[in-house]
């Protein structure tokens, strides 16, 4: 009986022994990039393209356990540097995270680009798996949405100070968003903050859910403000 290993896979290349971060760095240096690699997305989806995805720095920290290394908070920042000087991410900061997205990620995570003697006898056993590769990717890019929507109700939940459960009459408003266009955590946070900031909105906090802020005029409350709602945060 075959093994099924959940969550997919990434690719180590060989050559990575060859490498500073492996030879010269800290031990977890190496694991917080591997951490990286792993959190990225394996392809495109509404919110992200294939090697990128959103990273807060505490999250980072916790799942590295790097607490038990007696790692420094924020030494992190010199980890994200030294990638960023070798090229292999790059970053953009937004108020609540980074978008991290990984250099090269499409050579080094395709097989094909690596040579191998043993290409054929590999391609047989990719073929054999593929169909439940695909099954299994479905299952995870659900599973993604879950969480981008648990993520969204947490941050309005943070930001208005209220207390929305996570129930599906909550992220369906959500849901319906991420099908439209590519939505990221970001915009979700600018309309927060701009209707937070809403005299409206102030007036009326019944308007205050996520049926209303992440509804229809979701793309009109988006480009309201958006200057004014980042300075005032």
């Amino acid at each position: 009986m075959s093994a099924e290993i959940e969550n997919g896979a990434i690719i180590l290349a060989r050559v990575i022994r060859e490498s500073d971060i492996w030879n010269d760095k800290p031990a977890w240096w190496f694991k917080t990039w591997v951490y990286i690699l792993t959190q990225v997305n394996h392809k495109d989806d509404k919110r992200f393209k294939r090697g990128s995805g959103f990273f807060t720095m505490n999250k980072m920290y916790e799942q590295c356990f790097l607490q038990n290394d007696h790692v420094k908070y924020r030494t992190i920042d010199n980890v994200i540097r030294y990638l960023k000087s070798n090229d292999m991410i790059t970053t953009q900061k937004t108020t609540r995270g980074m978008f991290i997205t990984v250099c090269n990620y499409e050579l080094y995570q395709d097989l094909k680009n690596y040579k191998n003697d043993t290409k054929k006898s590999f391609e047989t056993t990719r073929k054999r798996h593929e169909n439940d590769t695909i099954n299994k990717n479905e299952k995870n890019e659900k599973n993604n949405n879950n969480n981008f929507c648990r993520q969204v109700i947490n941050m309005t939940n943070d930001i208005l100070g209220k207390n929305y459960k996570h129930i599906e009459s909550n992220y369906k408003p959500i849901r319906a968003r991420m099908n439209e266009t590519s939505y990221t955590l970001e915009d979700f946070q600018r309309v927060i903050l701009t209707k937070k900031r809403d005299v409206y909105f102030i007036a009326n906090p019944k308007y205050y859910n996520p049926s209303t802020l992440f509804g229809t005029k979701f793309e009109k409350y988006l480009n309201e403000n958006q200057a004014k709602a980042f300075d005032e945060a």
